[in-house]
C-alpha cells in the first residue's frame, strides 16, 4: 500500500499529522464560522498581503480567484480554509495573520 503525502500550501510535500496529536489549549480553535465572518469583511485590497501571509503562492491564489470569478469573499474563505486545514489553527494564529496582512482592525469582527 502506497502512502501519498499531500502538498502543503507552498507546493512542498508534507507528512500527514499524527492521529491523537494534542492540541494546545491556550487559545480556542479556529472554526469555519470565524473564517466566514472574516472573509466577508476583507476587502479586495487585502488579497496579496493575505495570501502571502498565509504562505499561499501567488499563482495558486490567483487561480482560486479566477475559478471563483473574482468573488473575493468566496476566494478568501477558500484561502483561509486551506490555511486552517494545513495544521491546527487557533484564534491567536488568526489574529496574527490579520495583523501581518494589514487587516488587524478586523480582529473584533469574528469573535
Amino acid at each position: 500500500m502506497e502512502i501519498i503525502c499531500p502538498m502543503n500550501l507552498s507546493g512542498d510535500q508534507v507528512t500527514p499529522r499524527a492521529k491523537g496529536t494534542q492540541k494546545p489549549i491556550d487559545s480556542p480553535e479556529v472554526t469555519d464560522m470565524h473564517l466566514l465572518r472574516i472573509s466577508q469583511e476583507l476587502l479586495p485590497d487585502h488579497f496579496s498581503a493575505l495570501h502571502l501571509t498565509l504562505g499561499i503562492k501567488p499563482s495558486i491564489a490567483q487561480g482560486i480567484l479566477t475559478q471563483k470569478i473574482n468573488d473575493y469573499p468566496d476566494t478568501y474563505m477558500h484561502l483561509l480554509q486551506l490555511w486552517k486545514t494545513e495544521s491546527h489553527r487557533t484564534l491567536r494564529d488568526l489574529d496574527q495573520v490579520l495583523v501581518e496582512s494589514k487587516a488587524g482592525g478586523l480582529r473584533s469582527k469574528y469573535k
